[in-house]
């Protein structure tokens, strides 16, 4: 039945959320729980970070223990995000948003043969509440489809779902592309970091926010692996390619440790120059007449 009206993901993938405890036991519930599910990605929302990188410990046996009791590969893999949550709270908020589609169902009518077939579909289940319950939603659907129809509605030209007749795709289709869009403008990046939008829009049709967004996300990431201190890698090279957008025969020295400059407030440039200040000549003067009186107040 769930199959037939075409929500057998949207149905397993609940039951992650439902039987949370189940499924990894009372104590990792306790202190973790599932906030949404996204192109095979599950995100945990945790406690804390020591349960955070606890369960990261264990994320292949988590894994392992959903898509069992799935019975599908539907989780890939885990992030967490490391904050407070009441593991009691189970309120939902109301979602105000958008027409009350109750209200237009209402005045949907099915047809004698859309009746009939919604009852076979039904009529092997044997629980009578249960059965009653899958024909109102059963029906429900079949309305729905009919209102989208109604108000111009068209299938999506990849997938074939309804849309709105504004849209080219339905809203996973749409993510879906976009996600495509996003991979082969990082792709021309890296392959040519110091190109600027109006270089990558002739071969992709992108906005030029998509373009800053990926190449800030590039910069991100090198900015971990740069050593403050060569300017001659090629990391550092890329890097300022990508900042400043400029091709490499116009790089040198000088523009490169600018650009590493202008990055000296993150983390690893942090440790970097502490390393290097700690290993200074001044420095060692300093730990050198220290160390040089400690002796002789030890002599005294």
């Amino acid at each position: 039945m769930i199959h037939s009206i075409g929500v057998n993901k949207q149905y397993k993938s609940q039951l992650i959320f439902f039987y949370w405890s189940k499924i990894v036991g009372h104590d990792i519930a306790m202190q973790s729980k599932p906030a949404e599910l996204e192109y095979g990605i599950l995100f945990l929302t945790v406690k804390n970070s020591v349960w955070s990188h606890h369960l990261s410990m264990m994320k292949i046996d988590i894994i392992a223990k959903i898509n069992h009791f799935i019975g599908e590969a539907l989780v890939k893999d885990l992030r967490f995000r490391n904050y407070e949550f009441d593991s009691t709270a189970k309120t939902i908020e109301k979602n105000n948003e958008g027409p009350n589609l109750g209200k237009f169902l209402r005045h949907v009518t099915l047809e004698k043969q859309e009746i009939e077939q919604v009852n076979r579909q039904c009529e092997s289940i044997q629980d009578e509440n249960l059965r009653a319950q899958l024909v109102r939603l059963y029906q429900k659907n079949l309305k729905l489809h009919k209102l989208e129809k109604q108000y111009e509605w068209h299938p999506c030209e990849k997938c074939q779902v309804l849309c709105p007749k504004e849209q080219l795709y339905c809203n996973i289709c749409e993510r879906e592309s976009r996600h495509e869009v996003e991979a082969k403008i990082r792709k021309i990046l890296s392959d040519v970091p110091w190109a600027r939008y109006a270089d990558i829009y002739k071969y992709i049709s992108c906005s030029q926010d998509m373009v800053n967004k990926e190449r800030v996300k590039m910069m991100q990431k090198l900015v971990t692996q740069v050593d403050p201190e060569d300017t001659a890698s090629m990391d550092a090279k890329t890097l300022t390619m990508l900042y400043r957008c400029i091709p490499p025969d116009q790089l040198n020295e000088d523009i490169i440790k600018k650009t590493l400059y202008k990055f000296r407030h993150d983390l690893p440039f942090r440790k970097t120059l502490k390393k290097i200040n700690k290993n200074s000549p001044k420095q060692t003067k300093a730990k050198e007449f220290r160390r040089t009186n400690h002796v002789s107040a030890s002599r005294k």
